[in-house]
This record gives structure tokens, sequence and C-alpha cells, in this order.
């Protein structure tokens, strides 16, 4: 396994701790507080015991203690997910906690490999386990928008190479960790890593990575992997990415990915997702994946790309949030994020406090005070893909954003039969597209058939709401009528 190339494998030396010794580190890591946890010394520990272990052979006792780094790992990095980022970029603290367990699932991932092959023998746990640590990174980095670290998706597929060469595929492990189910194979394994990698994770929520791999968990085993020249996501031992898209006849006959099984499970899968879209998840618990995310990762895993009409790159201001860009138009100062564009890509220039996450709407206004150029949603945001996650340093966060059509227009919002209720009243904006009038709320309770009245300059417009759904994070987008004979600008 030497020509790994992420994991790097390098002769580990004679042991430098007794299995005893290990033993007892491994349980104070287990025991850590949880302010330890947070400070990220448990990952520092942890990656440190998986390098002390790697000298020793595969014993019975060894294994065990394996298991138990990667159980720990997985424990104490569960208070990321629990609590998930609410916007980016991450704090310095933040950062740091990333690196240090993106370095320990690598470590313990490089010690598992070491173990894979003995002579002709290939240890099946010991390469579930190798799998299940990059696994892991392709999680983080989903989870924080961080690039693929260069030579994981590699390392991928050459570890499933060998299970094909020994046909030990299937082989079921018991393996810690697992939410849905006691056992798992290496082809599962693979096959979650690439489905989560080919979701294009810099588009999610954090919520929606960590919810989107647990539900994987469950449907991996019925992809299957093919050797035929079909359409569909076919892998490459020497390719650096999860997969590359070929259409019917387009290559010769290679590994595929048969997805077909789980097309059918996904169409049921439907009936039962959540009413409400991806971003009105303060309407109800995000128990499972809307309607709307399972029709994106149709879009992505059957090859058609994410819908939507970009927005064109230029030099500019971001105002986010609903509220603080009816401020701006009502010419109010507020806080904004200058962008830059360069070569075709938005470069985040400076960003505030926890101020960016996928879904939020975006004021687009030209620079220094400049007027509204448009409205968007932030579809993606991406850290550089050039920062080595082994250093300190400045990384750079790009974003794509989709754009929201139409002139905009800030008004008052009131629901009609409750005009004596100041309190009722609300700031929307007002979308017209070629004679088409929809509004942006973020109020939480519009209902399809209401009648609000809209104030705007000195005129009061009477309008009907029609079924609301949500098009960005805590903001509802209505289509609307106007009882007046038309709308006054």
């Amino acid at each position: 396994m030497s020509h790994l190339n992420y994991l790097d494998l390098t002769d580990p030396g004679p042991p430098d701790f007794e299995l005893d010794e290990l033993d007892q580190q491994l349980k104070g890591l287990e025991s850590i507080g949880e302010e330890s946890r947070e400070e990220g010394e448990v990952a520092v520990g942890l990656q440190a015991a998986a390098e002390a272990l790697a000298p020793h052979q595969l014993a019975p006792r060894v294994r065990k203690l394996a298991a138990r780094i990667y159980a720990a790992l997985d424990r104490h990095q569960q208070a990321f997910y629990t609590q998930p980022p609410s916007g980016f970029p991450l704090s310095p603290a933040g950062m740091r906690r990333y690196r240090l367990y993106v370095s320990a699932w690598r470590a313990l991932g490089r010690t598992y490999a070491r173990w894979c092959v003995a002579g002709k023998q290939i240890k099946t746990d010991a390469l579930v386990g190798a799998m299940a640590c990059l696994g892991q990174v392709v999680r983080l980095c989903g989870f924080y928008h961080h690039p693929w670290p260069e030579g994981l998706w590699k390392d991928l597929h050459l570890l499933f190479q060998q299970t094909q060469k020994r046909e030990v595929s299937r082989n079921k492990v018991k393996w810690p960790g697992l939410r849905h189910r006691a056992v798992t194979v290496p082809e599962w394994e693979y096959s979650r890593c690439l489905l989560l990698g080919l979701a294009d994770s810099g588009r999610l929520l954090p919520q929606e990575v960590i919810l989107l791999d647990s539900l994987l968990e469950k449907w991996v085993p019925l992809v299957k992997i093919v050797e035929d020249s079909g359409k569909g996501w076919h892998l490459h031992v020497t390719s650096d990415s999860p997969a590359r898209w070929l259409s019917e006849g387009e290559g010769r006959a290679s590994p595929r990915l048969d997805m077909s099984e789980l097309a059918v499970l996904i169409a049921d899968h439907k009936h039962l997702a959540a009413s409400v879209g991806r971003f009105e998840y303060w309407r109800e618990p995000a128990d499972t994946l809307s309607s709307e995310l399972l029709d994106y990762l149709v879009r992505r895993w059957f090859q058609s790309p994410p819908q939507g009409s970009g927005f064109a790159m230029m030099d500019a201001d971001w105002v986010v949030g609903l509220e603080a860009i009816f401020a701006r138009l009502q010419g109010r100062t507020v806080e904004a994020i200058p962008v830059a564009d360069e070569s075709g890509r938005v470069r985040i220039l400076q960003t505030l406090p926890e101020s960016l996450q996928v879904g939020d709407l975006i004021g687009v206004f030209a620079p220094h005070g400049g007027d509204l150029i448009g409205l968007a949603v932030l579809a993606q945001l991406r850290w550089s893909d050039t920062e080595n996650l082994a250093e300190e340093g400045e990384p750079v966060l790009w974003a794509t954003l989709e754009a929201v059509p139409g002139m905009v227009f800030p008004v008052g919002v009131q629901p009609l039969y409750r005009v004596g209720h100041p309190c009722d009243y609300q700031r929307g904006l007002l979308l017209e597209e070629r004679g088409r009038l929809s509004l942006l709320l973020a109020e939480q309770t519009i209902r399809d058939g209401w009648v609000v009245r809209l104030l705007y300059g000195d005129n009061l417009y009477p309008m009907r709401l029609g079924k609301p759904h949500g098009i960005g994070r805590g903001v509802l987008h209505c289509p609307c009528v106007s009882f007046a004979d038309r709308f006054q600008k």
C-alpha cells in the first residue's frame, strides 16, 4: 500500500509504547471533559494514540484499541455536528478544531492502511477502517465547506481496488460509529464516500451534510458497482475526484455506480419528505431531507447539474438578509460585505463574524454605496481549492449566487383583516418580473389566500397571496395578485 497519496505511508519504526500504556492513555482520552473537547485537545491526544499504535502487529487487542480510538474520535466530534456553524467564516478556534480533527482522522487512516495487507492476505476490517477514516475527512470537508485534500480520492479508489483484487468487497465487518446498522462492507463505505462527494457539499447546509450522510448509511446497500460502458458515474483509479460522468458508449467498459435501485427508493422517499422547503427548517424539525433537496440530489447523482440562473460576476457590496436589504433600499447605512470578480468567480474579500451561509438572501449593490444591482440566493460556499489543510494561514472564501429575477421595491405588509394591530406590520420586498408580482417576506405565519395591504410610497395596494415557499433561509416567496389596476412604481 506504499503507493497511497494522501495517507502517505512511511515506516512507523519500532513501538514507543507498550499496549498497556496505550490502553491507559486511551481511557483518559475517552473520559476527557467537555471543555477540553471543545478546545480540540482530545483530537491531539487521539492522533498521538493512533500513531503510537501503528508499529504494533494487528492482534485482537490492537484491533480493539484501534476501534476505541475511532469510536472516541467519532463521539467527541459530534459536538461539531450538534452545534453546526451559523455562518462563515469560522472563528479561529473553529478552524483550529477542524484542522485538528482532519489530522487525527488522517493519522488513524494511515495506521489502518498499514495493516491492510500482510503478505497475500488482506485484513478486511483494517481496509474498512482506512476507508471509514477517509470518509470522516470527506464529511468534515463537506460540513465546513473545505476542499478535499489532495490525493484523498486517489487513496479511496486504490483501497477499493485492493478489495476487488482479493474479492473481499462484500465481506461484512462490525464497525463503531454506525447509527443505523451494526455491520458494513468495504463496498458500502466506498459508495457512501462517493455519493457524499458527488452531492457537492459546498451547496449544502452543514446540517444537511450530516443528515444526508446518516441516510446514506441506509441507502448505500442499494448502490452496486458494475463493469460496463453505460451512462453514469464511472470510477477511475488514477483520478483524484469521486467519479467522472460518461454518456452511453462514450468510453470503454469501466467500474460504474449503478444507482437504479436507489433512484426508486428516493422516489418513494419523497412521499415521506418534509412538507417544507430546504430553508424552512425554522417551521418544523428537520428530521428528514426536504422534497426540494431530494430533487437536487437526483440532479447531482444523475448528472443534470443544479438548475437556476446564475448571477453575473462583478465587484460589488453584498448586503445579507431581507431586513438589511430593506434598510439599505430605504437609504439607511448597513454593513456590507465587499466581493470581487476574479476569473469568473466571486471572491469574498471581507466578511462579518458568522455572517454567511448557503441559502442566505443577498442584495448585490454597486460598490461604495451604489444602487441595487439585483437579488440572489447564496448557492455555494467553498474555501480556496489550493489551501493546504495541514498548515495555518488565511484561506480564501469563494461563492456562487443564483439570481432572484425581477425589479425590487421595499414595501410594508400587513394582513388586511388585522389593520388595527400595528405589531402585525412587517417589511417585505416586492418583485415585478414581466408584469408578474411576488413578495419576499420573513414572516413565518403567512398563509395561502391571505389578503394583505402593501404600503409603497404614499400608496396602499390590496394583494392576495398565493402559496408561499422558502426561497432562502427564513425567507418566503409568495406569488401575489393586485386588486388594483396595476402597481404604480
